[in-house]
């Protein structure tokens, strides 16, 4: 009798264990793979500033929208950007510093990404995650992204795409205070 408890009991764990193993699949299948080597493989073109929070944002972008802008044309699918955001120190000048790392940021083009979303929420093909400094997943619920970057339709929901523009074609890194005032978004 105890064997057979223990055989129930083992095949219940195993069960459970399978269970969560496929939960947790099909939620990271939900969300953006973390790109691990983009401050190598990919251009560091922006570098923003926000005051009143005291924040830098340093922006990366992978080859190949780097390529599209060069030749000013649309980011094509495939095209990923990633944003860290860190805390900063302000010197004399009032101009900030990064000091700490506390997210990364990242966003994919693909033909069919935002789908889901209602057409007023919708950024085009673009869909975002939002990791820790290790690579973690956060968050994968996209709606505080959506709803703020729908201001930069024009840009193709990129605040900072004259950025890269600019940086595509002089080989510099583009930095600047927030434009829009914000900490979140920009």
């Amino acid at each position: 009798m105890n064997r057979q408890k223990w055989l129930l009991r083992l095949v219940l764990l195993l069960f459970s264990v399978v269970i969560s193993l496929g939960i947790s699949l099909i939620a990271a299948s939900d969300s953006l793979e973390f790109p691990r080597n983009y401050q190598q493989d990919f251009v560091h073109y922006a570098s923003i500033a926000c005051p009143n929070s005291r924040i830098v944002r340093q922006i990366y972008a992978n080859p190949m929208a780097v390529n599209a802008a060069k030749e000013s044309k649309p980011l094509p699918d495939g095209s990923l950007i990633v944003m860290e955001t860190h805390s900063a120190i302000a010197d004399a000048n009032n101009q900030l510093t990064p000091s700490r790392l506390n997210n990364v940021f990242i966003r994919e083009k693909q033909s069919g990404f935002g789908a889901e979303h209602s057409e007023n929420l919708r950024n085009g093909n673009w869909k975002y995650a939002w990791y820790s400094p290790t690579g973690s997943l956060v968050s994968s619920s996209e709606g505080s992204c959506l709803s703020c970057h729908t201001r930069v339709r024009d840009r193709d929901y990129i605040f900072t795409l004259p950025d890269l523009a600019i940086a595509a074609q002089t080989n510099e890194l583009q930095s600047r205070p927030t434009e829009f005032g914000l900490s979140v978004c920009n």
